[in-house]
């Protein structure tokens, strides 16, 4: 089983380049404006879980 702080990072990682790729490549229309909010804040609810899940599980 891979560490899930490893994946967190990993998680991490890939969504800074996803944000990178898409403020400089894409051209944001207003849906693709509000599709890419609603992205970044599932993609933040997703790494406080995998944060939290990582803390406790190192813990415990």
């Amino acid at each position: 089983m891979i560490p899930l702080g490893w994946i967190t990072v990993a998680f991490l990682v890939v969504g800074i380049i996803f944000f990178v790729y898409m403020q400089f490549f894409t051209e944001m229309t207003v849906q693709g404006k509000v599709w890419f909010i609603w992205s970044i804040a599932a993609w933040g609810v997703v790494c406080i879980f995998l944060a939290v899940w990582s803390f406790s599980d190192f813990y415990n």
